[in-house]
C-alpha cells in the first residue's frame, strides 16, 4: 500500500476518534494497522492493533477481542516474536471457544498450526490444522478449507508421509474445483505431481504435471506452467529419459527468459547442466555454464561465478581442452582465495594438480597436490586427501622415485580404507602392483 493510501487511513482514524463511536474507532485502527503491516512497517501496525485492544476494553466485546488477538499474533509473527505470537493466537482461540465462534476458532487454529509447522513441530501442527479443517468443512468455508488442506499437504510431504500428503492435496483440488479457481486447481495438481515424484511414482507424477500444464495454459499462469514443466523435466530425468527431460527443460528455460527472472533462469540452467553432465554429454553443458557466468556478473554474485567456472574447468578437462580448463579453474581459484573459501580452494587445487599431471608438468603437479593435501587435512576432506596422494604416487613413479611412489600409494590406500571407499582401494592397489 502506498503512502497516500496510508495517509487517508490516518486521516480517517483522526476523524473517527473525534466522533467517539468505539466500534468505528476499533475498525479504523484495524484498517490502519493492516495497511502498515502490508506496507512492511509491522511495528507501527502492531501499535494500531494494541490501541484497538485498549479501546475494546471499554466495550468488552469478546468477538472483537478474539479477532484483535489474532491480528496481534500475525504482527508479532511478522517481526519474529514467535513465542508471544503463539500466546496471542492461543488467547484468541480460548475466547473464540468461549463464545462458540467456529470461524474465529478455525482462524486461530490455522495460525497456531502454521506457526508450529514453521518451528518444525509438525505433529502438533497437524493436530491443530486437522481441527481447523473440520471447522472449515462444518462452516462450508471453502477458501479456508482450500488453504488448510494445502498446508497439511505441505507438512505431510515434508515428513515424507506421501499418502497423507496426496489425500490433503486431493481435497484441496476438489475444493478448488468447487470454487472454480483454475489457478488453485493447477497448483494442487502440481503438488500432487511433486508428491508422486518424491515417492517414485513417475507415471502418476507425469499425469498430474500434464494436467496442471493444460490448466495453466487455460488460465495463462506462467509460474504454474513453469512448475509443471520443471516437474516433467525431473520425472523424465529420474527415469534416465534424458532426451525427454531436455525437451521440457528447454521449454522451462524459454518461459523463464520470458518473465526475465535471472535467479530462476540460473536455477534452470544449473538443472540442464546436471542433465547433460549426468549423461556425459559434456559439450552440451558449455552454453548453459557460460550463461551462468553471464548471469553471475549481472547479479554480482561471485560465488555463483566461481561455481560455474569450476564446472567449466572440469568440462574442458574432460574434453581435453586443457588451456580453457586451466583458465576457468584459475579464475575460480582466484575467487575462492578472495573470499577465503578454503573448501572450494582445496577442491580446485585438486583438479589443477590432476590437470598439470596430464599436461606432463609433474613437478608443478606435485606442488599443487601438496598444497591440496595440506588444506584437505586442515578441513578433514579425507577423500580429496586420498585422491591427491594417488596423484603424488603416480607423479613420483613417473619421476623414477619408486620408493616415494609406494609410500604415497600405501598412504592413499589407508585413507580410502578408513572411508570405506573400497572401489578406490582396489584402484590404488592396482597402481601399487605396477610400482
Amino acid at each position: 500500500m502506498d503512502n497516500q493510501s496510508i495517509s487517508k487511513l490516518e486521516d480517517n482514524l483522526e476523524q473517527t476518534l473525534a466522533k467517539g463511536n468505539k466500534e468505528q474507532i476499533i475498525d479504523a485502527y484495524i484498517q490502519l494497522g493492516q495497511a502498515y503491516m502490508n506496507s512492511g512497517d509491522t511495528p507501527k501496525g502492531l501499535t494500531q492493533i494494541e490501541e484497538a485492544l485498549k479501546t475494546n476494553r471499554q466495550i468488552n466485546d469478546p468477538e472483537i477481542e478474539a479477532r484483535l488477538m489474532g491480528l496481534k499474533g500475525i504482527a508479532l509473527k511478522q517481526i519474529g516474536n514467535y513465542k508471544q505470537a503463539l500466546q496471542a493466537f492461543r488467547k484468541s482461540l480460548k475466547i473464540a471457544e468461549e463464545i462458540e465462534n467456529t470461524v474465529l476458532q478455525s482462524d486461530a487454529l490455522l495460525q497456531i498450526g502454521s506457526l508450529l509447522a514453521e518451528q518444525g513441530k509438525n505433529l502438533e501442527a497437524i493436530a491443530k490444522l486437522d481441527n481447523a479443517l473440520i471447522f472449515s468443512i462444518q462452516n462450508n468455508d471453502n477458501p479456508r478449507k482450500l488453504f488448510v488442506a494445502n498446508l497439511l499437504g505441505n507438512i505431510f510431504l515434508s515428513i515424507e508421509s506421501c499418502e497423507k500428503a496426496v489425500e490433503n492435496y486431493a481435497l484441496a483440488l476438489e475444493t478448488a474445483r468447487v470454487l472454480g479457481n483454475k489457478n488453485a486447481q493447477a497448483a494442487s495438481l502440481v503438488h500432487i505431481g511433486q508428491t508422486f515424484l518424491q515417492d517414485g511414482g513417475y507415471d502418476g507424477a507425469i499425469e498430474h504435471f500434464e494436467m496442471a500444464l493444460n490448466l495453466s495454459d487455460e488460465s495463462e499462469n506462467v509460474l504454474i506452467e513453469i512448475q509443471a514443466l520443471q516437474g516433467l523435466m525431473r520425472a523424465y530425468q529420474q527415469q534416465k529419459k534424458t532426451s525427454l527431460a531436455v525437451v521440457y527443460g528447454e521449454q522451462v528455460l524459454n518461459r523463464v527468459k520470458g518473465i526475465q527472472d535471472l535467479y530462476m533462469e540460473l536455477k534452470i540452467l544449473q538443472d540442464l547442466y546436471e542433465l547433460f553432465a549426468d549423461d556425459e554429454r559434456y559439450e552440451k553443458t558449455i552454453p548453459y555454464l557460460d550463461r551462468c557466468v553471464e548471469i553471475a556478473a549481472e547479479i554480482n554474485d561471485l560465488e555463483v561465478k566461481m561455481d560455474a567456472m569450476q564446472k567449466l574447468g572440469i568440462i574442458y578437462y574432460y574434453l581435453e581442452n586443457y588451456q580453457l580448463a586451466l583458465d576457468n579453474l584459475h579464475n575460480a581459484l582466484d575467487i575462492a582465495i578472495k573470499f577465503q573459501n578454503k573448501h572450494e580452494e582445496a577442491l580446485i587445487l585438486g583438479k589443477l594438480s590432476a590437470l598439470k599431471a596430464d599436461q606432463g608438468e609433474i613437478e608443478r603437479s606435485n606442488e599443487i597436490a601438496a598444497k591440496a593435501i595440506s588444506l584437505a587435512q586442515e578441513l578433514e576432506l579425507e577423500r580429496l586427501k586420498g585422491e591427491q596422494l594417488v596423484i603424488l604416487a603416480l607423479n613420483n613413479f613417473e619421476l623414477g622415485n619408486r620408493k616415494q611412489a609406494v609410500e604415497d600409494c600405501q598412504a592413499a590406500i589407508d585413507v580410502f580404507m578408513d572411508l570405506g571407499a573400497f572401489d578406490l582401494v582396489k584402484q590404488a592397489k592396482e597402481y601399487l602392483e605396477r610400482f
